[in-house]
């Protein structure tokens, strides 16, 4: 849409409204509402809330919407989930076999994912409409699972050598020791009528 690239919330304040650490659990409750600022670029009143929970070798990450205005409204979210690795040319993605995606590096074209395991060997953006729940990394080191709910599809990105030059806050060869796994809702966008709320989760499991 006219929106600025990954819209706006991520670079507003957000308003700690409850921290809890315990000795095996810590939850931060995060909040971000509609005001000027937000009314100038998207004239819509909301809330949002982020609660992110460590527990153990778990970490759950909730973003909930809700739809303060008295008019109904459309959005779409993701949430910009970066994983370290060991080594990208060793990472591989299980999950999205025969799943279609959106290539976004490749002026939006369509295709199917046909090999079990997604690998990487050049810059990589992509929009997989609806993969599996539950999708497995492994980097030759680390296993890690990754399950959503609420949200409804999956970008899986790493920029590569000469995009990751681009980045001025990225470090040289530092493409080789992430891969992002975002739990997205883009297509179609959400809607949401007046006094309603959408929560969509990422869990992270090592």
């Amino acid at each position: 849409g006219p929106l600025d690239k990954h819209g706006f919330a991520r670079r507003m304040p957000w308003k700690a409204i409850e921290i809890i650490n315990e000795p095996n659990r810590s939850q931060a409750h995060l909040q971000f509402n509609s005001n000027e600022k937000t009314m100038s670029l998207w004239p819509h009143l909301f809330k949002c809330d982020l609660r992110v929970t460590i527990e153990g070798s778990q970490m759950e990450v909730v973003l909930t919407v809700t739809n303060l205005d008295d008019h109904p409204f459309s959005f779409s979210s993701a949430l910009h989930t970066y994983l370290q690795v060991a080594d990208i040319q060793q990472t591989k993605i299980q999950g999205l076999f025969n799943k279609e995606y959106i290539d976004s590096a490749h002026d939006d074209n369509r295709g199917i994912q046909s090999d079990p395991d997604l690998t990487f060997s050049d810059e990589l953006d992509r929009i997989f409409l609806q993969p599996e729940s539950s999708l497995q990394l492994w980097d030759g080191q680390r296993f890690l699972k990754v399950e959503q709910s609420g949200f409804f599809e999956s970008v899986i990105w790493n920029p590569w050598l000469t995009r990751g030059a681009a980045l001025s806050d990225l470090e040289p060869e530092g493409y080789r020791r992430f891969v992002c796994i975002e739990a997205a809702a883009v297509h179609p966008p959400i809607e949401l009528k007046s006094g309603e709320s959408w929560s969509g989760i990422q869990r992270l499991f090592a």
